[in-house]
């Protein structure tokens, strides 16, 4: 059973995307030819990074709904 708090998680979760983010706006201005992907991670990305960021409010059971919502759009830009 999952027990605990996940304060610490999703902080850590969204530092690790801001991260993520800031190589793929770099690889977006760097590398002309994939300039269209990169835009469509940094919009699905930040995305999902701020429905992670948004789980902070929500307590209980719905935190992890929040975050199946964030993960569901950062993989939804796969079908791009």
């Amino acid at each position: 059973m999952l027990a605990g708090d996940t304060v610490g998680f999703v902080a850590f979760f969204v530092c690790i995307r801001v991260v993520q983010l800031a190589l793929c706006a770099r690889a977006r201005r760097h590398i002309p030819a994939t300039r269209a992907l990169y835009t469509w991670y940094l919009v699905f990305f930040s995305a999902g990074g701020v429905l992670w960021l948004s789980s902070l409010a929500v307590t209980g059971p719905g935190r992890y709904a929040v975050w199946a919502a964030a993960l569901l759009t950062t993989l939804s830009v796969r079908s791009r």
